[in-house]
């Protein structure tokens, strides 16, 4: 009896023992099995993620290319919140800072590449403050591309010697009292008269001047086309100008210059498949009336008196 009665006591502390596991499980809603990251109890492993990282060093405010950047695998508990994870999210910005070989790229960086970096290599950009009408209309587009026309008036002044003539004598010295001979006298000519070859003109650009218009650029690429902005300071409304930023060669810069001081320009589109450089001969008063027939005034004979 005795030996029967201790293994019953036996059986019931293991059979409490198993109620009372089985009651820890329920009530930790059965962490013993696997969870939902489907590990079995403990943390939670990271997962592996991609992130974009500089594939050789690159200068700050540089475009980003496909040649810059290197996708990644690496372990999630490195990778920044702000980190970059797809080449697509970079390519076409730039970066505030300089990039190190396997440097990280952070969203937080990325900028707006600046107007350097859509400039053809070789070409510089300027900016030419134009009118409504230059702007074709309101019409003219970023990456648009134009001639420009210069009309200008042009006055020549004819360029007279102050000494004639200067005959040196055996000494060296000059005689003051030389004179020129008359034009075709003793001998022929002796100078060129206005008009002549060998004549010397001064060429001015004056009010009264005759106009010519010539067609000075070509082909010219339109980077960016900044609209006028108004402005309010101290109650009275100012607009600043339109402004056209072009791509042109550094030999062109002095005539972009010279176009703002002198003349008049006119802006044309054309179009942007269209690359031909045209020659043009330019246009002035005789061509309008030899050319294009303009008529020529003639006298008026008034009536006499008493005419009706």
């Amino acid at each position: 009896m005795r030996r029967n009665g201790r293994m019953l006591i036996v059986a019931g502390v293991a059979l409490a023992l198993v109620a009372a596991v089985l009651a820890v499980l329920v009530l930790s809603g059965g962490s013993s099995s696997k969870d939902n990251t489907g590990t079995t109890g403990g943390a939670a492993k990271p997962k592996d993620v991609i992130v974009v990282q500089a594939k050789k060093d690159v200068t700050a405010h540089t475009l980003l290319t496909q040649d810059d950047l290197e996708e990644v695998k690496v372990d999630g508990s490195t990778a920044n919140a702000d980190a970059a994870h797809a080449i697509g999210e970079v390519i076409g910005f730039a970066y505030n800072s300089d990039l190190k070989k396997g440097q990280r790229l952070l969203q937080a960086n990325l900028e707006e590449p600046g107007l350097a970096n859509s400039l053809t290599a070789g070409k510089r950009a300027v900016s030419l403050p134009v009118d409504q009408n230059n702007l074709i209309g309101g019409l003219l587009r970023d990456d648009d591309h134009i001639d420009i026309t210069l009309s200008i008036r042009i006055s020549l002044t004819r360029v007279l010697p102050a000494v004639p003539v200067e005959v040196a004598q055996p000494s060296g010295s000059v005689n003051p009292d030389a004179t020129l001979p008359p034009y075709g006298q003793n001998g022929g000519p002796t100078y060129p008269y206005p008009g002549e070859p060998g004549s010397r003109f001064l060429v001015s650009d004056v009010e009264d001047g005759d106009p010519v218009t010539k067609v000075v650029l070509q082909d010219i690429k339109v980077l960016r086309v900044v609209n006028a902005s108004a402005s309010t300071s101290g109650g009275t409304a100012a607009t600043s100008g339109d402004y056209l930023v072009l791509e042109i060669d550094p030999s062109q810069l002095e005539l972009i210059q010279m176009m703002q001081t002198t003349g008049k320009f006119q802006i044309s589109l054309r179009n942007s498949s269209d690359t031909a450089q045209v020659t043009t001969n330019g246009m002035n008063f005789k061509d309008l009336v030899m050319t294009l027939g303009f008529p020529i005034p003639s006298t008026v004979r008034l009536p006499g008196p008493g005419a009706q």
